[in-house]
């Protein structure tokens, strides 16, 4: 059973400084901005592949078929 919060201890520990919460914000906003990355490249990279693929196939044909 966890004590109620008026039994709790206070915590020794001091407050964060502005510099320490600017730093938790900002790998915050690092972190959201690198999920929203890594989604775009699931999105992006399909296609990407799919593009290079045909171009590479189309290039192929164009050669064994085309005569200069």
């Amino acid at each position: 059973m966890t004590p109620k919060r008026a039994d709790r201890p206070p915590y020794d520990e001091p407050e964060l400084t502005d510099d320490e919460i600017h730093w938790i914000r900002e790998q915050r906003r690092q972190h959201q901005h690198e999920v929203w990355l890594r989604g775009q490249i699931r999105i992006i990279w399909p296609w990407v592949v799919s593009v290079v693929g045909a171009l590479v196939g189309a290039v192929i044909w164009i050669k064994e078929h085309v005569k200069w």
